[in-house]
Formats: C-alpha cells, structure tokens, sequence
C-alpha cells in the first residue's frame, strides 16, 4: 500500500492526531545518519542528503542517490540508477539495469555494464572494464587491465596500456595497439593499424588491410603485406619476405617490383650501399671490351679495360658527369682520367692482379679463342657458351655471354660477371667485383672484397 493512499484513508480527525499518524507512517523509511531505505514501490524517501526510490533500494552515505527496484548506492557521493544497479565506490556510478561500478569515480553505464576499479569507465550493454583507468566503451566492449582502451563493439584490449579500437579488435599484450576492424596485435609493443591486420611479434608493426608482421621487429606496410622475418620489411601491397631475417621485400615471388630514382652508391671495400643501372652500365661495358678484343688483345689494350672496369666498380665517374648535352669521348676521357688518378686501394690491387695474369697467360701462350667468340686465358680455365670469357688460372665462366675475370673467379648462368680473385657470380644474372666477393641471388649485385650478396 502506498505512503500516500494510507494517509489519504483517514477520515478528518483533530491536527495532534493527524500529526501523530504522519510520523508513524515515514518512520518505517527513515534511518538515522544520512542512510534511506525503501521497501514499497513508487516510494522515494529522504534522509539529510541521501535519496532512494524504489522497492527494496538503497542508498547509504552522505549525497548518495539509489533509483530503482533494488538499486544501492553505498557510498558517499554513489549514484546507482536503474533495476538492480550497484554503485559501490566513492563517487561511482551505475546508471542501467545491474550495472555494477566499483572503484573511486568509477562508471558503468548500459545493462550488464561493469566498471571494477579506480577511474574506471564502462560505456554500452555488457561492456566491461577492469583495472584501474580502464575504458571499455561499445556494446561488449571489454578493457582489462591498468589502463586498458577498448573502443567498439566486442573490442577487447588486455593487459597494460593496451588499445584496441574498433568492432573486435584485439589488443592482447602490453602496450599493444590494435586499430581497425578484426585487428590483433599480440606482441609486446607490436601495433596492427587496418582491417584484420595482425601484427603478433614483439615490436612489430602491421599497416593496412589484412597486413601481418610476425617476426620480431618485423614491418609490413600494404594492404595483404607479410613480414615474418626477424628484423625484416615488407613494402607495398601484397609483399611478402616469405621469412628471411634483415630483408627488405618489395614484393614477391612473380610479382616482383622495381626500385627506381635510386641515387649512386657509395662503392669500395667497405660499403654497403645499394648501386643502380647506370653504375652496372659501366661495369658491363668495360667487361665487354675485353671480350670484343679478340685475338688481337694485347696486355695493353687488356690493362686499359681493366682499369675502365675496375674503375667503374669502385668509382662509376663516367655516369657521374651530368651536363645537359650528350657526353663527348674527349670529356669522358678527361674526367675519368683525373678520377682513377683518385681511385681507391681496391682498384688498384684489382688491376695489378688482373695484369699479372694476363701477362702470364700471354707469355705463356695460354690463350685460346674458341668457337662461338669464347675466350679462356690461362691454365684451367673454362668458358662454355657463346660469348663467354675466362681469364685467368682456374677462371670458369658458364653460361652465355658470362665473364670471369681473375683467379678462381667463376661466373654461372647467362648474363653474369664475376671480377677479381675468387670472385663469384652464381645466380641469373649476377654481378661480383672485388676479390672473394660472391653474389649468389638473382639480379643481386656484390661489390668491394668479401662482400656478399
């Protein structure tokens, strides 16, 4: 029966006993200290600052709010709001049917919602956040741990400082970042930026669709990029470093991709940087007038090759006179004259090498131009295919068109250069100037003594 309905029942009476009904009728609802409780519906009852409508709500402490059948508000400055809501923390609260916020200043707000710990936010049906600073905001939404983000539906970020944004993106590992539908980052400090990207290795990072870095360290930058290599990276849509270590990839296996507007590389013992077009160019037209001399080669015209060779390995000047008309013979004699007076300590143990064996081979008579315009200069050499050079002891070139120059040096399949004691060049087409120096992968390029390529 209703407070109101009871009271209006009575017949007129005088004042001192209507007063004394009154009393009894409240003094059901009132606790003493600031604390109210309700036990009949559509009743709110006040005390001091408290305030709790609804059957069996509660609110207990000063400035606490319970609205709602079994709602509770249980400390100071709590607001619970909604069927069964619970507001437990200083400051809390939970605004939907059974929300829970537990925590100082903590807020839940949406049925089911769920906020445990200090500063924490729950925002949308079942959304649940765990850990001190914690955001789980959309329908599902779920943040577990200090200062946890989880934004969109069914978005889930577990751990420390741990984001995931959009509809179930998951961020499972510390300082993780997961952006994007479907997304997944799940190694410490990894980040997945994209939809259903994936980014699992300890700092690595996943940028576009479907894009996946599961190697340490690894970066796949484009939509359906894999980089699973430690180290490694994986640029462009659909490249892939099918999991080689401290590699570059900029596409994949019958969809390769050329690298263009690549300045000169710096060339000598100890570099490492990458050459273009040009600079073999030069290479391959020096190699090549050593071939076109023919039988009439003397240690002379050998030596100015050489030097045209070498030169252009370690120096490439030819390529690096850039005037607005077309480069005369007499201005690219000039500048390259002055530039091998400069050449490095490589060029010159190169052509002093080369020199010594075709100087042997020459007074020796160990030279032999076969059919086909193959040439071979010295004991053991071979040279199988059209076009093909070898000069000097154990020289072998293979392959149309190949040149070994020095000794040991061996070059194998169409197209390939080998320069230099021990050089090799072993895959189609390769190029390797320097002594020792090997390049062993297709189109790869091994420049300055024992590098490898």
């Amino acid at each position: 029966m209703r407070a109101a309905s009871k009271i209006s029942a009575f017949r007129p009476v005088p004042s001192l006993l209507m007063l004394a009904l009154l009393a009894s009728s409240f003094s059901a609802f009132a606790v003493p200290g600031g604390t109210t409780d309700t036990t009949t519906a559509d009743v709110c009852n006040q005390q001091g600052s408290s305030v709790a409508c609804g059957t069996s709500s509660n609110a207990f402490g000063n400035n606490t709010t319970a609205v709602g059948n079994n709602a509770r508000a249980t400390q100071e400055n709590a607001t619970a709001t909604g069927g069964y809501s619970s507001a437990l923390g200083v400051g809390s609260t939970a605004s939907g049917v059974q929300a829970t916020a537990n925590g100082t200043e903590s807020t839940a707000t949406g049925r089911l919602s769920s906020a445990n710990g200090n500063q924490a936010t729950a925002t949308g049906a079942y959304s649940n956040a765990n850990g001190s600073g914690a955001t789980a905001t959309g329908p599902g939404a779920n943040a577990a741990g200090t200062d946890t983000t989880a934004t969109g539906r069914s978005a889930n970020a577990t751990g420390t400082n741990t984001t995931a944004s959009g509809a179930q993106a998951r961020a499972l590992a510390t300082d993780a970042t997961a952006t994007g539908a479907y997304s997944l980052a799940n190694g410490v400090d990894a980040t997945a930026n994209g939809v259903a990207s994936n980014a699992t290795g300890a700092q690595s990072s996943a940028l576009g669709r479907s894009a996946t870095a599961g190697g340490a360290n690894a970066t796949a930058v484009g939509a359906y990029a894999t980089s699973t290599g430690t180290n490694s990276v994986a640029i462009g849509s659909g490249s892939n470093d099918n999991g080689q270590a401290n590699v570059v990839s900029v596409g994949n296996v019958g969809s390769e991709r050329r690298v263009t507007n690549v300045a000169n590389g710096t060339v000598g013992a100890g570099s490492t940087d990458a050459v273009n077009g040009s600079q073999l160019h030069a290479t391959n037209q020096a190699v090549a007038a050593i071939a076109a001399a023919g039988p009439g080669v003397s240690a002379a015209q050998l030596q100015n090759a050489q030097d045209a060779a070498v030169g252009a390995a370690n120096s490439f000047t030819v390529q690096q006179v850039q005037q607005a008309s077309v480069l005369t013979v007499q201005q690219a004699n000039t500048y390259t004259n002055q530039q091998v007076q400069a050449a490095n300590q490589f060029t010159q143990q190169q052509v002093a090498s080369l020199q010594s064996v075709m100087n042997q081979a020459l007074a020796s008579g160990l030279c032999n131009f076969g059919a086909g315009g193959t040439v071979t200069c010295g004991k053991g050499t071979v040279a199988e295919g059209a076009g093909a050079t070898a000069i000097g002891d154990g020289a072998t070139a293979q392959g149309q068109d190949t040149t070994a120059l020095g000794r040991g040096a061996v070059a194998r399949f169409a197209g390939s250069v080998a320069i230099g004691a021990g050089a090799q060049a072993l895959a189609d087409p390769t190029t390797a100037v320097g002594n020792n120096a090997i390049a062993s992968g297709n189109n790869a390029v091994a420049l300055g003594a024992n590098t490898l390529a």
